[in-house]
């Protein structure tokens, strides 16, 4: 199966962390010539970032979405295209995803509607401690990994959640905590996925990432 990889200047981590600036834009939280600078390091998307930070403040919103747990080819959007991440919002007409590919690339893609959304914060760290209950053996398996003799795998681990949590901008120090419990758990499995199943609690960590890096229109 293919794993859509979660490192520093990934696809799916330049979706994260362009999530998180539009999320805070979108707060009042960046102004919007740092938000600019932020997404200029990431790559340019066809037709420039003004325009898709107007058109995020119309809707209020923004999704971020990652691949699910056993589609080898990725996150399989519409028109039977895949990606390693996108994030995007529904507006007056349909759904726009921003999609990241590698040299830094993006790619805009209107669709009828985005088709999922994460569960909100507190549903999502509920289900997360549910299943990290459920997978008490892959828990002792976790421990192992950040605390056993390893001291530069932990510090590596800490390195990549970090990059993804703290910008600039951050995210915010709740939405900080639920990314970062579930990136390490994310960045742990990926490490040891050929001793456990671990199918469950890698879907609940992943919709507990998307979930920290969604902005939700007040609208909804």
């Amino acid at each position: 199966m293919v794993v859509a990889s979660l490192g520093i200047s990934s696809p799916a981590w330049r979706a994260a962390r362009a999530a998180a600036t539009f999320g805070s834009l979108l707060r009042g939280e960046t102004p919007a010539d740092d938000a600019l600078a932020a997404m200029s390091a990431l790559g340019e998307a066809p037709g420039g970032w003004w325009h898709m930070f107007g058109d995020a403040r119309r809707v209020g919103g923004v999704t971020l979405l990652l691949p699910r747990f056993g589609d080898p080819r990725g996150l399989v959007l519409p028109r039977d295209m895949s990606a390693e991440a996108a994030l995007g919002w529904d507006g007056a007409q349909g759904g726009t995803w921003l999609i990241p590919s590698d040299r830094l690339g993006w790619r805009v893609v209107s669709a009828p509607s985005l088709g999922r959304t994460p569960p909100d914060e507190e549903e999502a760290l509920r289900a997360l401690r549910r299943a990290v209950v459920e997978a008490a053996h892959t828990v002792d398996l976790l421990d192992v990994v950040e605390q056993g003799g390893h001291a530069e795998g932990r510090q590596d681990l800490e390195r990549a959640a970090d990059s993804w949590v703290l910008g600039p901008p951050p995210l915010p120090p709740a939405s900080r905590h639920l990314a970062s419990l579930g990136l390490r758990i994310l960045f742990a499995l990926d490490s040891e996925r050929s001793l456990v199943d671990t199918g469950p609690l890698e879907s609940a960590a992943r919709n507990a990432v998307e979930s920290a890096f969604t902005t939700v229109s007040a609208a909804r």
